[in-house]
């Protein structure tokens, strides 16, 4: 899960961090913002192998 990633210094991505890739790219199209989000954990991680999956979902509600 994406805000359970774990590095070895025992941090975590963290709900602050994704909150802050929404606000960054939360107007933008679904598309920009996984991307957005999956530049932010490539980041994060550095250079450390992925030893996890990693599964985003986003919603886009349409009012009607």
């Amino acid at each position: 899960m994406l805000l359970k990633l774990l590095i070895i210094k025992k941090n975590f991505f963290g709900e602050k961090r994704l909150i802050e890739t929404f606000d960054k790219k939360g107007d933008s199209q679904i598309k920009e913002v996984l991307d957005s989000i999956k530049d932010d954990i490539d980041l994060f991680v550095g250079d450390l192998d992925q030893f996890d999956d990693i599964t985003m979902l986003i919603l886009e509600y349409k009012k009607e």
